[in-house]
């Protein structure tokens, strides 16, 4: 298996998009993620579910979490509410950067790529095919897929 075999489109957001605009694109469409794009189009970083839920936490609940039993439910919401109004740039120092592989790649060359983000997600350049991603489903179906006996042919993929 090679990268450009495996790649597909994918959505992704803008640097300055809210983080509300990129969880709805997650949600939405049942994503593992998303691929956060710089001012000039080109892949920057990867937020994921688990991270982006993270990112709705101010850092004292991330150290201590009992923290949020102490506050009422209002309170509470308005916290979540003012995290989502944030525009992603805000978060970039924090997320992973996107693991960038070429079309001829191989599988073991894309799970590197990704294990060293800690991405579900990594972009793949071919000259023919332009940038594209792939998501770690779609990469261990494929795997799966191609060891086991009987299913061969089956088409998998990300929801994108």
């Amino acid at each position: 298996m090679i990268a450009r075999d495996l790649a597909h489109d994918f959505p992704a957001v803008r640097s300055d998009a809210r983080l509300m605009d990129v969880l709805a694109a997650i949600v939405r469409r049942s994503l593992p993620g998303v691929v956060i794009l710089d001012s000039s189009g080109r892949p920057q970083a990867t937020l994921s579910l688990p991270e982006a839920l993270d990112l709705l936490l101010p850092w004292p609940f991330r150290e201590s979490p009992t923290l949020a039993g102490v506050f009422p439910e209002e309170i509470g919401d308005r916290i979540l509410t003012e995290a989502i109004q944030r525009p992603i740039s805000d978060f970039l120092p924090t997320l992973p950067l996107v693991g960038h592989c070429c079309g001829r790649s191989t599988a073991l060359e894309v799970v590197v790529a990704m294990a060293r983000q800690r991405s579900p997600l990594a972009t793949v350049f071919d000259a023919r095919a332009g940038s594209n991603v792939i998501c770690a489903h779609r990469l261990l179906a494929r795997l799966l897929q191609s060891r086991s006996e009987g299913s061969m042919g089956q088409e998998v993929g990300c929801r994108s």
